[in-house]
Formats: C-alpha cells, sequence, structure tokens
C-alpha cells in the first residue's frame, strides 16, 4: 500500500502562542507543522525545505520583519510557494498588494480553525494551484482554544 503524501504547512508568527495552537491543531487536522516565531529563522529553515512545503501561513505584522518581506524573500526561494495570511491589524492595501503579489488568502484574526483549516483542505485537494483571482476573505469567530493532546 503506497504511503499517503504528507502535507507539510509552515507558519511564521511573531506569537509563541499562535504558533503553538496553529501547530497542535495542524496535527489534530492531520497536517505535519513546523513553526517560527522569527522570519530569519524561518526563511533560514525554508531555504533547506522549500520544496517539502505545502503552504506557508504567514503573519502580516511582526517586529523583526514584516510579512510583506518575508513574502518577497519566500517567493525569491520558491516563485510558486502557496502561501496564506494572518493577521489581527487590517492593512487592506497591505493585503490586497500581497494577494496580487501571488498570496492566496486573508484570514483576519481571530478567526475560526475549521474554517482555516478548511480552506487548506480544499486547496490542498485541487492542486496543482492555480492562478485564479485572489481575494480578502474574512473568517469571522471566537480565537482558538488551546487543545490539548489527542488521546492514543
Amino acid at each position: 500500500m503506497e504511503k499517503p503524501k504528507e502535507n507539510i504547512l509552515l507558519f511564521i508568527d511573531d506569537e509563541e502562542v499562535i504558533i503553538d495552537v496553529l501547530g497542535k491543531c495542524a496535527r489534530l487536522f492531520g497536517y505535519t507543522a513546523y513553526g517560527f516565531t522569527k522570519a530569519s529563522d524561518a526563511l533560514r529553515w525554508y531555504r533547506q525545505n522549500s520544496r517539502r512545503v505545502n503552504v506557508v501561513c504567514l503573519d502580516m505584522k511582526m517586529p523583526e520583519m514584516s510579512g510583506h518581506q518575508c513574502f518577497r524573500e519566500i517567493r525569491k526561494i520558491n516563485s510558486t510557494q502557496r502561501t496564506v495570511l494572518m493577521s489581527g491589524f487590517t492593512d487592506k492595501t497591505g493585503v490586497t498588494e500581497m494577494l496580487k503579489e501571488g498570496a492566496e488568502y486573508f484570514f483576519e484574526k481571530p478567526f475560526e480553525i475549521e474554517g482555516f483549516f478548511g480552506w487548506i483542505d480544499s486547496a490542498l485537494e485541487n492542486e496543482p494551484r492555480g492562478d485564479g483571482e485572489r481575494t480578502v476573505r474574512r473568517i469571522q469567530g471566537k480565537a482558538p482554544k488551546r487543545m490539548n493532546k489527542p488521546a492514543a
């Protein structure tokens, strides 16, 4: 029996709790997750692993490097990398620019975990990525709750 393809998500967000919660939820949804709170660390890792990453989930507002700068660095490494944006601070101009540059979706924090991973599931089911129109979307909802590891 053939082993199913591993789907890898890369989370880049300066808030450790966001990385922790999204990583745990990703594993619950069947994904392998890597998370970084510093864009420079994420880019260093990504340079070595870009071919393995299915989707990058990127915070737009970080202290060390903006999400837009990080996105451009990612695209220099892999010009077709699927990327979704996340932010609690909506800069519609910045979001629109990044969507025009190839980011696929925008999630406004706080967002519903089911909607977030549902979008990723749907996007990965429809690979390879098309160059269709990208739109700004908001998924309203409660902030994700901290989740415990599932029982073995």
